[in-house]
């Protein structure tokens, strides 16, 4: 072979003449090179075949590992087969191959080893030839051939895979199968958890493993054919045989190729019924959800043709509403089972058979009438019997209880009737097959139900739409009420709960575009303006220019109420950008920080993780405009506590009794102790009235008391409501109570209609950019986590919250509203206003800056007074050149200028002995309030009777709170007296507690 490794080229014997001795001798020692070195070729090529062929097995192996066919019923059949049925699936073909690729390679490395011992005779046997020939010479060496080639080897054996290959589709995790129990009930099937690009993966390999076995039956067929072409024998003769029956037509390489190609289309053919399975779902959830959204939305009006249609054949009654329901039900039956199987035959085929749609549509429309019939005409029956009237109730709710209730009955309704059809066709009890059937259609009703249910509850309005239902059939003089607190507004105290005058029919409800209830139960009610209604804040479309501050632009603010608390954060910032860059010198800005919002947390929520709270708290003197809140509460199913005035407590037991069932209501009378001595020295040490000091005693005492009941009644998640806030709903509610586990405190902007002091109302119709922050009007707290108290000071929430916005533990849930008023009517509510708008302001610009223990200077007050009267000044002197020069205009400089004045009377000397003493106060609040008792219940809380209300009057009975700062007004809030009667008991809250403030005395009490 010229110029071959081992051929004659590497012969180094003498140079001769070609017809020399020596070159015949040359000549013949290359004829005999010939059928050796082709057995010895052959071998090595066949073992290092072998090599590769256990290089692709190796990779096939590993590449097998895990399972990529999912854990749905889709992903078991196609992994698992049906051996039963003679179907293999991807075990058994995987198993196969890896079964028989091993002793394939153990055959090939013989085979080599079995050529390489054949030509080494054969060099043997020629060597002695041509010594006797040659006279001693001998053939060239071929050490350096043998060395390196296979001579039989080991067993090969299979490579260890991490975790093993798996013979069976592992059970799903806790997670998989809550996730497949909610598709069940949505669709009837899972879906489809096989990864697509695994399962292609696997397909390669097998591809890749089937051209190595194509390669080697090739290099096979060429090594036999050499060898067997250049020799003759029975050693040639049996090489030849063996060699075919590995690459033949029929041989086993010929074999395997074949089957791992079957695998890889097996492979791909999953892929692809997997990505028509996962089209499938998507498909039928879509029809499903729309299904639901069409039935909630037509739903009442379908039933209502229905109604009036059948009451032409004199149906009515329970035998109208068991019809009406049968027909709907069977409708919503009939299409779902349809559009069903249409999606079916269309994944499966892509062919229409008509026949087998009309069956299903005849199934729709009788297990769908079934179940109608069976949720209409089943609460009736269950309420014959006294134990089950409790399941019929639960039945004709509106709640989630209800609607739960009736899938469950629609469902056990239609399983039983499919798995009965299929026993009486003789396909036997198909049990597996009927309740994923059922429960499919008994949620497409049961879903509109919900979807209706929750579009009901998270409709953003003041519930006024549910309590004048709720209202109906109240006394007369309880639904005059409202009229009669607006009537009674001008003759009334304005303070935090005092009837302001409101818009539209005088209930001062209102909604986002300030419509009123008349106009939201009666659309085209058109409510003329009252002669109270104050015109609308807004600043002035031009200015004299000798002013520096231009107007101040609009467009930066929203024109609609935004739709998600993302919107609002962004919105928040980009109202504070575009008022920066709008070219707007706003030259107070160096005296008055209008806005706190980079204080606040605007969170993101997670879906559909909400939560409840322990109990809803609600301080007023307005009994007549509870209802809103007691609708509330009945919705979110959590106990209401309403902290109302002297003699009030059967007006709200009147105006709730009817919402919330007795539990869950609790209501308890709070009044001042206006002969309390103390005043009469206070009233000189601290810059407070005596009007001023009540009216703020009365909502921050109220609050602090319903701190230290949810304390007592041992609940950790708390809000406040006051009776003016309008806008909120359940699911508003759901992420406030979920954002407690987070932050210690989490409330909602009132920018609707905003919840600012006089002055800050004054600033924003002036053009000032005032915005709004977080109040105590709508207030959730996780307790004991912040055990911070009111203190009795107009921003007496901004003062609670001082610690949890220093922490940046206070959160934006959203935004609420409440109810308008005219802040301009009374310049004594600016009077009583400024002290804590001082206060409250210049703790919260020391937070911007992190510098809060400037606060206890007297130097920094000094400042903080003297921007604060520049302030003022400056909003005056903008109203004085107001060209618009409205009634309101003139009010609002009256007031303040109002605030001005009782600016003036305030000292740094004030506002540190407050400071100092609400500080030293707080820690002592804190550790009397985590010393509170706990109660077996909330009725053993609210219950002064209560033998652990003498351990809460030992608690506080103690000079400490107050006596620490020479008498410091601030936990005067704090409960300091209580009475206690033979049937109703009153809260007393005195100013500052002593020695002798808590204690027994006997009152006559009115009896309700």
């Amino acid at each position: 072979m010229a110029g071959g490794r081992y051929g004659p080229s590497s012969y180094a014997g003498p140079e001769s003449h070609p017809h020399s001795q020596d070159s015949v001798l040359t000549a013949a020692f290359e004829r005999l090179h010939i059928v050796p070195e082709m057995w010895l070729r052959a071998g090595r090529g066949i073992d290092e075949a072998a090599a590769r062929l256990a290089d692709g097995i190796d990779m096939f192996c590993q590449a097998m590992g895990g399972q990529a066919f999912g854990s749905d019923y889709l992903g078991q059949g196609l992994f698992e087969g049906d051996p039963a049925a003679g179907a293999m699936g991807f075990t058994q073909r995987r198993d196969g191959l890896l079964k028989d690729l091993p002793p394939m390679v153990d055959s090939l490395q013989r085979m080599g080893a079995g050529l390489v011992a054949a030509g080494r005779r054969y060099t043997a046997a020629d060597t002695a030839i041509v010594d006797e020939l040659g006279g001693g010479r001998s053939l060239p060496a071929l050490a350096d051939f043998f060395a390196g080639v296979a001579s039989g080897g080991g067993e090969y054996r299979l490579p260890p895979v991490e975790g093993g290959l798996p013979s069976s589709s592992p059970p799903p995790d806790i997670v998989r199968q809550a996730l497949w129990l909610f598709e069940q009930v949505g669709l009837g099937f899972a879906w489809p958890d096989g990864n697509v690009a695994a399962v292609e993966r696997l397909a390669d390999t097998a591809a890749v493993l089937s051209r190595v076995i194509d390669a080697l039956k090739d290099e096979v067929a060429e090594h036999a054919g050499k060898v067997t072409s250049n020799g003759f024998g029975d050693a040639t003769e049996a090489f030849g045989n063996a060699a075919r029956t590995l690459h033949g037509p029929d041989g086993l390489l010929t074999d395997l190729k074949q089957r791992c190609d079957e695998l890889a289309a097996y492979c791909r053919a999953s892929a692809d019924a997997i990505i028509t399975a996962q089209r499938h779902f998507v498909a039928s959830a879509m029809f499903a959800v729309g299904l639901m959204f069409a039935v909630s939305t037509l739903g009442p009006l379908v039933q209502a043709w229905l109604g009036v249609a059948l009451s032409l054949i004199r149906l009515e009654g329970q035998a109208l509403q068991i019809i009406v329901r049968l027909l709907f039900e069977a409708v919503v039956g009939g299409l779902f089972s349809v559009g069903s199987d249409v999606l079916d035959q269309q994944f499966r085929s892509g062919r229409f058979d008509w026949s087998e749609l009309g069956g299903a549509l005849g199934q729709g429309l009788i297990l769908g009438g079934l179940m109608g019939g069976a949720r209409a005409a089943l609460p009736a029956l269950l309420r014959r019997g006294p134990a089950t009237a409790g399941l019929a109730t639960m039945m004709e709710s509106k709640g989630a209880t209800g609607i739960l209730s009736r899938f469950i009955v629609g469902w056990s309704v239609s399983t039983g009737a499919i798995a009965a059809t299929s026993k009486m066709t003789g396909h036997g009890w198909d049990l597996e097959h009927a309740w994923r059937t059922g429960i499919a259609m008994a949620s497409i009703s049961a879903g509109g139900e919900g979807i209706r249910y929750l579009r009901d509850i998270m409709r953003p309005t003041d519930l006024a739409d549910v309590s004048s239902a709720a209202t109906a059939g109240t006394p007369d003089h309880l639904a005059s009420s409202a009229a009669a607190a607006h009537a009674d507004a001008a003759e009334r105290p304005l303070d935090h709960h005092d009837p302001r005058p409101a818009l539209g029919d005088g209930t001062g409800i209102v909604d986002n575009g300030g419509q009123s209830i008349a106009s939201i139960l009666n659309k085209d009610a058109k409510v003329p303006p009252t002669a109270d209604t104050p015109e609308i804040i807004s600043p002035p479309t031009s200015r004299p220019a000798t002013t520096a501050v231009a107007p101040h632009d609009h467009s930066v603010l929203p024109a609609k109420h935004p739709e998600s608390p993302y919107e609002r954060a962004k919105l928040n910032g980009a109202i504070e950008h575009a008022i920066s860059h709008s070219g707007i010198t706003d030259d107070l800005s160096e005296f008055h920080v209008a806005s706190h919002n980079a204080l606040l947390e605007y969170p993101a929520f997670g879906p559909g993780n909400y939560t409840r709270f322990d109990g809803i708290i609600v301080p007023t003197v307005r009994p007549d405009y509870l209802h809103g809140v007691g609708a509330l509460a009945t919705l979110v199913e959590t106990p209401l506590v309403v902290l109302c005035g002297e003699g009030q407590k059967s007006m709200v037991d009147l105006a709730l009794s009817k919402l919330l069932p007795p539990g869950d209501l609790h209501v308890l009378e709070v009044m001042p102790n206006r002969e309390h001595g103390w005043l009469q020295s206070a009233g000189e040490r601290y810059p407070f009235s005596r009007s001023e000091q009540f009216k703020v005693v009365d909502i921050a005492g109220k609050r602090n008391l319903g701190l230290i009941l949810a304390r007592m009644a041992g609940w950790e998640k708390i809000i406040f409501l006051d009776d003016d806030i309008g806008a909120i709903n359940q699911s508003m509610l759901g992420r406030a109570a979920e954002l407690t586990e987070r932050y210690r405190t989490v409330g909602f902007q009132v920018p609707e209609f905003p919840d600012n002091s006089v002055v800050g109302h004054a600033y924003r119709l002036a053009g000032g950019p005032q915005h709004v922050f977080v109040g105590g009007g709508g207030l959730a707290v996780k307790l004991p986590e912040h055990s911070a108290f009111y203190p009795s000071i107009y921003n007496e929430d901004w003062l609670y919250l001082h610690d949890a916005v220093a922490d940046r533990s206070l959160a934006v849930a959203d935004w609420i509203s409440q109810l308008p008023y005219d802040p301009f009517t009374d310049p004594s509510r600016a009077v009583k206003e400024e002290f804590g708008d001082l206060i409250a302001e210049g703790l919260f610009r020391l937070l911007h800056t992190g510098s809060s223990r400037t606060a206890y200077t007297e130097a920094y007050w000094q400042q903080a007074i003297k921007w604060r009267t520049a302030f003022i000044e400056g909003i005056a002197e903008r109203l004085g050149q107001d060209p618009r020069n409205t009634p309101q205009v003139a009010a609002a400089r009256t007031a303040v200028n109002a605030a001005g004045q009782r600016l003036a009377r305030i000292t740094p000397q004030d506002c540190l002995s407050f400071v100092t003493g609400w500080r030293t106060d707080q820690e002592v609040w804190k550790r009397r309030f985590d010393r509170l008792p706990v109660a077996s219940s909330l009725e053993e809380a609210t219950d002064l009777r209560s033998p652990i209300w003498d351990r809460v009057q030992r608690l506080f009975a103690d000079t400490e709170l107050a006596a620490a700062n020479g008498g410091s007004v601030t936990n005067g809030t704090s409960i300091v007296e209580f009475v206690k009667s033979a049937k109703s008991p009153v809260f007393i809250l005195g100013l500052a507690p002593s020695s002798a403030s808590i204690r027994r005395r006997r009152r006559k009490t009115r009896t309700p």
